[in-house]
């Protein structure tokens, strides 16, 4: 039989999928105590939860608490061997959400909505058993933060934006200053050309830190930089009456790059009425990118009829004699620079001949 116990956040737990509630919390704290133990003795439940009291009265406590968790449970979960041992019966599968979190293969704690060890869990006159919990919570705190970033980092394409940020804000959760973390954050907000977001975070780090006498790292300080760029280039945008068009500007620029860098790119289409600032649009972003070898052609409503006739009228636009010439002097820097341009120019010019 399955019990699965969750012991991160408001600690839970379900035999045969059907979930048991226990209303009083020194009950449910003994339980979870031995749960996570396994094995303790009736001495070591009393000091930690009756302390107070002599062994003889702490017995009786723990004695009448057993009888209502086995109430409750409705199975022996918990037995006892000899007179002082308690221990979880081993017929019964423990599954445990903190094991699932520190399996380096596992990515199902991603739906997780807490990473704090036993969340709310404080019991009036019983310090020892918060100074447990709160050493079981440090002791799995960068456990956790570590692995949970490890698993970011190798699932970053294939997670969802909205997945991605509730895991990184369950990071910083657990640890108020993970600057990977915050980083994650920021980049997903500037990709998603929610720059005053991203502003918003890097200061509340910032803030974070001061109160250590720390400073963001090298690596942070960039990303402000980044945004304050992308801040600036949003009102220029926005004094030029196309605001509308900011968010294009980063994933035409972004694609740019990546062309003329030989990375994977996407092809894209611009188009919208007249007088919205495409054409305004594309010159922000070669001068922005700082290319010349750029090829701009003018098509009309006769080039429907004719086959390939953009390409034909990009071929009119290549200087072949200057070809010619970069070929003879390709040890020149510039030469092999515009052979690779024109190289990739014909691969795609090929696909798309071939595949469209």
């Amino acid at each position: 039989m399955d019990i699965n116990i969750k012991f991160l956040g408001n600690s839970k737990i379900s035999i045969n999928k059907e979930t048991i509630t226990i209303s009083q919390n020194k009950p449910k704290a003994v339980l979870f105590y031995i749960l996570y133990k396994k094995y303790c003795t009736r001495d070591e439940i009393i000091t930690i939860f009756w302390p107070n009291l002599s062994i003889n009265k702490g017995r009786l406590n723990l004695r009448s608490v057993l009888h209502k968790l086995r109430d409750k449970l409705k199975y022996e979960i918990i037995i006892s061997s000899g007179n002082d041992i308690l221990k979880i019966n081993e017929k019964y599968n423990l599954i445990q959400d903190i094991d699932m979190v520190l399996d380096t293969n596992n990515t199902k704690y991603f739906e997780f909505d807490d990473f704090i060890f036993m969340r709310n869990h404080g019991i009036k006159n019983c310090p020892e058993f918060d100074e447990w919990v709160n050493g079981i919570r440090e002791a799995y705190r960068n456990l956790i933060v570590n692995n949970i970033l490890f698993q970011l980092k190798n699932s970053y394409d294939s997670i969802d934006n909205t997945t991605f940020e509730k895991i990184c804000k369950r990071i910083i959760d657990i640890d108020i200053c993970n600057e990977k973390a915050y980083r994650y954050l920021i980049n997903l907000k500037i990709e998603n050309f929610e720059y005053e977001e991203a502003l918003k975070l890097y200061y509340t780090l910032e803030s974070e830190l001061r109160k250590l006498d720390e400073k963001p790292e090298e690596e942070t300080e960039l990303l402000l930089k980044k945004i304050n760029e992308k801040l600036k280039l949003k009102k220029k945008f926005s004094n030029n009456g196309v605001l509308i068009h900011t968010k294009y500007l980063n994933v035409l620029q972004k694609e740019i790059t990546n062309f003329i860098n030989s990375e994977k790119f996407k092809n894209i289409i611009l188009f919208g009425e007249m007088g919205t600032g495409k054409n305004k649009l594309i010159k922000t972003v070669i001068n922005d990118t700082g290319q010349t070898l750029i090829i701009e052609i003018k098509l009309n409503q006769n080039d429907i009829d004719m086959d390939f006739s953009c390409f034909c009228k990009i071929f009119e636009n290549i200087d072949f004699d200057m070809i010619d010439y970069l070929n003879e002097y390709n040890d020149k820097e510039e030469s092999k620079f515009f052979m690779g341009m024109l190289n990739k120019f014909e691969k795609v010019f090929f696909n798309k001949l071939l595949f469209s």
